[in-house]
């Protein structure tokens, strides 16, 4: 039998969209790849919700699969009142993950230090030192599509809260059974200079599936299909204007509110599609907030469809197929779908480059220079001022809380001030209640001609070379995806690591990413 004889996979939950995405083309390559010829595929997730449309993907697909739900694997805030009944409760989760593996086993987990749930990190955490304590063969790849560090502070304040006096510091752990998996070259560089060594980290970009997709649904009937939901949920749908769509959740890191300006300064006025809405509850009152707007505005927008009608209705490739233009205004990703999925079906990109991402897409001809890197609009001193002041004293306060130093505390507040010094600023970094404001004088022509004036290409399509499709595949499709796993997976069955210490690692990273573009006022509140 190879080894390991089980694949363990865990993500919280199995919501369409996101991690989930990516977790089913992994699966899916390896399956390709015959990896599961002799091997068994087990998931582990937090609720029911989208677990029975999981497990008939995977067996349409010819791919058996068994999934164990349990409650504790799930999205969770809780803080304990001591200290140690939070790890008497971690130690019975790590003896029962790891009582799910079969044989020698590699627990695959999918974001497991972002903060969504502590007692999953810590629970984590002990079943690798259970496993090391007891000379078990089981290894673990921990996943990391984003950072707690980055953005989130949040969710990172949940990992370090997790009883009342206190919570976990450290929680990337390095032991001889623990390797980490990252999505992008930027990230394999951070969490080598944070601490982690070089031989425990492994890239490995999400797996694009093949984008030589055949239409099954004519744009015709997915319009129908659309202007019934958008009719039920009082959205404006207008089937003839061009199709822009977000294949995006509506959280703040998407920060959806700019696909609007740059529609408002396209040559023809387009109908905007959002795929998905908010899951969790941080997100949902800036999800709320974007709703109302494009309701009350009578926007041709249409949000959250994706989880009624695509699937069923019509499928994703349908979707994409129909589509005139696919737009990202994205402040953060780990991967990013979007700037793949439909420049490699042939459908052109509108929007905000991400150059520490797209760098890793320069070799298959992406052309990031086509892209915006920031919106630019104009926002009075006044507005201006507070936003320094905000800023500087967002640095301050959260630095103390976090032990920065006051190097990196300066720092942010230097950048901050340079990014509020010019009359024309970056909506990127605006507050949301800015950027609703912004979106009320729309209405005035002067405005728009002003928008098209300090941005003059960015609703102008980016232009792919012919080949991109192949070269997409050759760098990022099924069969490289499972090449790096598998070497990834050697590399943590088949080699002894270096002694190294886990101290401080989180700190280190926070120190990286403290920066106003990985913190903007939009999603983490100044």
């Amino acid at each position: 039998m190879p080894i390991p004889d089980t694949l363990v996979v865990i993500h919280y939950h199995l919501l369409p969209g996101g991690v989930c995405s990516a977790i089913k083309n992994s699966v899916f390559a390896l399956s390709q790849a015959g990896w599961f010829a002799h091997r068994t595929l087990r998931v582990l997730t937090g609720r029911m919700d989208g677990v029975e449309e999981f497990a008939e993907y995977l067996n349409r697909m010819g791919i058996q699969v068994e999934v164990e739900v349990d409650a504790r694997l799930d999205y969770s805030d809780r803080v304990w009142s001591e200290p140690d009944n939070f790890w008497d409760n971690a130690s019975a989760l790590a003896t029962w993950l790891l009582r799910q593996g079969r044989g020698t086993s590699l627990f695959w987990t999918h974001n497991p230090t972002l903060g969504k749930n502590g007692l999953l990190t810590a629970g984590l955490m002990l079943a690798g030192q259970q496993a090391e304590d007891t000379d078990s063969p089981h290894r673990f790849l921990h996943h990391i599509h984003d950072f707690s560090e980055c953005g989130r502070l949040w969710n990172l304040m949940n990992l370090r809260r997790c009883w009342g006096s206190g919570g976990l510091e450290d929680f990337y752990p390095v032991a001889n059974n623990v390797g980490y998996a990252v999505l992008n070259s930027a990230d394999s560089l951070r969490l080598a200079q944070a601490g982690i060594p070089k031989d425990r980290i492994f890239h490995l970009p999400n797996a694009v599936a093949s984008m030589r997709a055949e239409k099954k649904k004519t744009k015709e009937a997915i319009a129908v299909e659309l202007q019934r939901y958008a009719r039920n949920r009082g959205y404006r749908f207008e089937p003839e204007r061009q199709w822009w769509t977000l294949p995006i959740r509506l959280i703040r890191r998407k920060n959806v509110v700019e696909a609007l300006l740059l529609a408002a300064i396209a040559e023809e006025p387009p109908q905007l599609l959002v795929t998905l809405d908010a899951n969790s509850e941080p997100e949902r009152p800036y999800a709320e907030a974007v709703k109302d707007l494009f309701r009350r505005h009578n926007h041709a927008a249409v949000v959250g469809f994706g989880h009624e009608l695509v699937g069923s209705a019509f499928g994703f490739d349908d979707l994409l197929l129909a589509s005139d233009v696919v737009v990202t205004t994205s402040l953060l990703e780990g991967f990013g779908f979007s700037f793949l999925e439909g420049a490699s079906r042939g459908i052109p990109l509108v929007g905000r480059n991400l150059n520490e991402l797209t760098s890793d897409f320069a070799d298959a001809g992406f052309p990031g220079d086509s892209l915006y890197e920031q919106f630019l609009v104009p926002v009075d001193r006044e507005t201006r001022a507070e936003m320094i002041s905000k800023g500087c004293q967002f640095a301050q306060k959260q630095g103390q809380l976090l032990g920065l130093n006051n190097s990196t505390i300066d720092r942010f507040a230097d950048e901050v001030k340079a990014i509020f010094s010019d009359d024309a600023v970056d909506f990127g970094f605006l507050e949301l209640k800015q950027q609703l404001g912004l979106i009320d004088c729309l209405r005035e022509n002067a405005f728009v001609q002003e928008l098209r004036s300090l941005n003059p290409a960015a609703a102008e399509p980016a232009i792919f070379p012919h080949d991109f499709t192949e070269r997409v595949e050759e760098q990022f499709g099924l069969q490289p995806h499972a090449t790096k796993f598998a070497a990834a997976v050697e590399g943590l069955f088949g080699q002894t690591f270096e002694e190294a210490s886990a101290e401080k690692i989180s700190n280190r990273l926070l120190d990286l990413y403290f920066l106003p573009r990985f913190h903007r006022p939009l999603i983490g509140g100044w």
